[in-house]
């Protein structure tokens, strides 16, 4: 059983030059600092822009997928904390570190260290996904343990084995701010923040009694700076995500 689509702000797709929280031996982020990041696909009808303050912080989205066009907005106090004038994102703090994200039926919960350990989604029909997060010592996520479980109460098993492009820091937004862990590169249905760029991903699921195993490769391109210019995936050859940037320093 495959992960079904989730509705609203859950089916964004983004992903973005900004630097990551970074160790000393991690490699250096390159390219100047963008403020507006746009990204186009050749082949579905996709199209997300995504503002950040001076502090690589998500200001604004703007996405226009199958026609219709969404515009959010977000800010935050003097401690960093989200504010969502929507309340499409709830978030629940303790000592400045996020506990808890609800967002469009979705909860996802947090460790100390702020990285994702828990996801529960339910679909439009009904069905009810559930992830536990494994982590490296990277603070990448490698496995991804997942139940489905269908509006009948038949249960199937979902998950995920990942590694990284581990020279390259992942500039996703959502890997920045954990309140927007939906907003994945990967999947949809799977919310996924991570350090380093994904590579590859290896899913394993049951359907019907039997074990299926499927694998997606991503392939990036950079321009003379080290920035991001497109991203393809194996199992979509032939639609490239384009990026463009503006309001550069």
């Amino acid at each position: 059983m495959a992960p079904k689509r989730i509705v609203g702000a859950a089916v964004l797709l983004l992903i973005g030059l900004l630097p990551g929280c970074k160790k000393n031996s991690d490699p250096p982020v390159t390219g100047s600092l963008c403020r507006t990041t746009e990204i186009k696909t050749t082949k579905t009808d996709f199209d997300l822009i995504c503002d950040v303050d001076e502090q690589l912080r998500i200001t604004g989205l703007t996405t226009t997928e199958d026609g219709l066009t969404q515009t959010h907005a977000y800010s935050y106090d003097a401690a960093g904390k989200l504010s969502d004038p929507s309340g499409d994102i709830s978030t629940v703090y303790k000592d400045a570190v996020i506990q808890s994200v609800i967002l469009d039926g979705a909860l996802f919960a947090f460790n100390p260290l702020g990285q994702l350990t828990n996801a529960t989604l339910t679909t439009d029909d009904g069905t009810t996904l559930r992830y536990q997060y494994t982590y490296d010592a990277n603070g990448d996520p490698t496995d991804i343990a997942g139940k489905v479980t269908d509006a009948k109460g038949k249960t199937e098993i979902n998950n995920f084995k990942l590694d990284y492009v581990l020279h390259r820091l992942n500039g996703l937004p959502g890997s920045q701010q954990a309140q927007f862990v939906m907003l994945s590169v990967i999947f949809y249905g799977v919310p996924l923040t991570s350090k380093h760029l994904l590579n590859k991903w290896v899913r394993m699921w049951t359907a019907d009694g039997k074990t299926f195993t499927f694998t997606q490769q991503y392939t990036y391109d950079f321009d003379a700076t080290g920035r991001l210019n497109s991203f393809v995936h194996s199992g979509n050859t032939g639609n490239v995500f384009n990026l463009t940037y503006s309001r550069c320093e």
